[in-house]
């Protein structure tokens, strides 16, 4: 991935979130859109589709709150800390995110 060109990154992106979205109640479908995202180079990459990504991943945190659904959970977590770490106006989401926990 680190070869492929930024508009290619973004095509990308956006089809995972996409189907992240299409399938939202399958959640082996939305584990492995998370761990596709986790292929990028975190959080570079997919801070070029910040807003996007920040409020998929905040709905699957909001939509998958069974206790088998630890896995996604757990990766959405992780994923969104090195995410919201990096941004300047992490408040914002930040708030979002531990108000959906």
């Amino acid at each position: 991935l680190t070869s492929m060109n930024i508009t290619v990154k973004i095509k990308i992106i956006q089809t995972i979130l996409h189907s992240m979205e299409r399938y939202s109640d399958m959640p082996a479908v939305v584990r492995n859109g998370v761990l596709a995202l986790w292929q990028f180079k975190v959080p570079d990459d997919p801070a070029l589709l910040y807003r996007d990504v920040m409020v998929r991943l905040v709905e699957v945190l909001n939509s998958h709150t069974a206790p088998d659904h630890f896995y996604v959970q757990k990766t959405t977590i992780i994923l969104l800390n090195g995410l919201v770490c990096w941004a300047d106006n992490k408040k914002v989401m930040g708030t979002q995110i531990i108000l959906c926990m």
